[in-house]
């Protein structure tokens, strides 16, 4: 393959998000939060780790994400993920794959806890004006 080919190559496979900010959302205070994130080129949350910080053992829960483009926030939520056994208090696990579509207009995608539910049958939900993206 020639050097205009292989250049023609690379210019076709950059990817259109190669811009965009991906991480967790700070939620201090909640029951459940993201503490670490993986994003691939195919999903925008590839993986996670998940922390109940709260005091009762997490039954479910939903991931959120907010897409930010030109400054203007579009939230979405992913399916419930039940655990039978659920999460203790304390404990982190890993959050599968969501197979979140990366908008190549996005400035930044924020990931967070959406809701959690629990064995005594009460549910939380994230309060959206309190989420604020992690720097660090």
């Amino acid at each position: 393959m020639g050097y205009f080919s292989l250049l023609a190559l690379a210019l076709i496979t950059v990817p259109l998000h190669a811009g965009t900010v991906m991480g967790p959302a700070k939620q201090p205070g909640t029951p459940a939060m993201l503490t670490s994130t993986t994003h691939t080129l195919t999903d925008a949350l590839a993986a996670a780790s998940l922390k109940n910080q709260g005091n009762k053992r997490i039954s479910g829960y939903r991931i959120g994400w907010i897409t930010i483009v030109n400054g203007k926030p579009r939230f979405k939520t992913g399916p419930w993920m039940n655990l039978p056994a659920g999460i203790d208090p304390g404990t982190v696990v890993s959050v599968p794959a969501q197979s979140i579509a990366i908008d190549s207009r996005a400035d930044r995608m924020i990931f967070y806890v959406a809701e959690a539910s629990f064995p005594d049958g009460t549910h939380w939900k994230s309060d959206r004006t309190s989420i604020t993206f992690a720097t660090t």
